[in-house]
């Protein structure tokens, strides 16, 4: 099973959970961008395919911020360079930003795909998230057809917001990698440990 990262605006830092899996897990690798502070949808598309053509396994995506919408938009262009016998297994979406809004960095991301995504999956919100309002955010995951992790008042889910391993984060992920193949679209429990649990 492959399962990569995807960072957002400016990457993840050393203290960033997504680093943090990635140094844990040998199976988690982060998927490389060349332009993290100026971003341009088409060459993170290109990118991200690339990346996924040389996947032999089924994938699980984790995504934080900027890395969600990117794979919203990849997701909507019919999943370049997925083998066609591999599946996608889950996808985790941290903290998806309004791409939409007035000013932010990187326009040519927006408009968000609202579209039904028919996968395993689980968006995780903050309702304290500067980066997107968290009613929008909701709205969102219903139009993916995903279920909400609402973790109360945790910033952008990033190193800032102090969780360190985020352990009950990587519960999801390792609640699909036990998945049988035919279970892979059962619901998702949510974690019965606190979000901030390191």
């Amino acid at each position: 099973m492959h399962i990569l990262t995807l960072p957002g605006l400016y990457n993840s830092g050393p203290e960033h959970w997504q680093t943090r899996w990635e140094q844990q897990h040998p199976q988690v690798q982060r998927v490389m961008q060349d332009n993290w502070d100026q971003p341009e949808l088409t060459q993170w598309l290109t990118t991200l395919s690339q990346r996924v053509s040389l996947c032999q396994q089924d994938v699980i995506f984790v995504a934080h911020s900027l890395g969600c919408i990117l794979l919203l938009h990849w997701l909507r262009a019919g999943c370049p360079g997925l083998g066609a016998s591999l599946q996608i297994r889950g996808v985790l979406l941290v903290a998806p930003p309004d791409a939409e809004r007035s000013g932010f960095p990187a326009q040519d991301f927006a408009p968000v795909p609202q579209i039904p995504l028919h996968l395993p999956g689980k968006v995780v919100i903050s309702r304290d998230d500067p980066w997107c309002d968290a009613e929008k955010a909701f709205d969102w995951a219903e139009k993916w057809q995903l279920p909400v992790w609402d973790v109360g008042n945790c910033g952008h889910i990033n190193s800032d917001s102090g969780l360190g391993n985020w352990d009950a984060g990587w519960q999801i992920v390792q609640e699909w990698l036990d998945f049988r193949l035919s279970d892979a679209k059962t619901p998702i429990s949510v974690p019965n440990s606190d979000v901030t649990k390191v």
